[in-house]
C-alpha cells in the first residue's frame, strides 16, 4: 500500500477521521465560532490549517470563510469590539 492509499483509506473515511487540535488552536476556533454564533453568521475553517489538521502536521495559521455579504467584515469588528483581535480592517 502506498502513501496515497493510506491516505484515502485512513483519512477520507469520515467513518474514520481523527482530527486533533492542538489546545491553542481549538481556543481561537471556539472563540471565533461563540462570536460569530453570537452575531448569527456561519465561519468555517478552510484552507492550509484545515489540511494539516488532517494531515497531522503543524499548523502556521488559519483561515476562516464568513458566509454572506460583508459577513467577514462584521466578525472581524465584533473580534475587534471584543478584544480579540489586534486590528480592524
Amino acid at each position: 500500500m502506498d502513501i496515497i492509499d493510506s491516505f484515502e483509506e485512513n483519512m477520507l473515511d469520515p467513518n474514520n477521521l481523527q482530527i486533533e487540535f492542538p489546545p491553542e488552536i481549538l481556543a481561537v476556533c471556539e472563540k471565533i465560532q461563540e462570536t460569530a454564533s453570537f452575531a448569527n453568521l456561519e465561519v468555517y475553517l478552510v484552507g492550509g490549517a484545515l489540511r494539516n489538521l488532517l494531515l497531522h502536521r503543524p499548523i502556521k495559521d488559519l483561515d476562516f470563510v464568513v458566509k454572506g455579504k460583508d459577513s467577514g467584515l462584521q466578525l472581524a469588528k465584533l473580534l475587534y469590539e471584543r478584544n480579540l483581535t489586534n486590528s480592524y480592517p
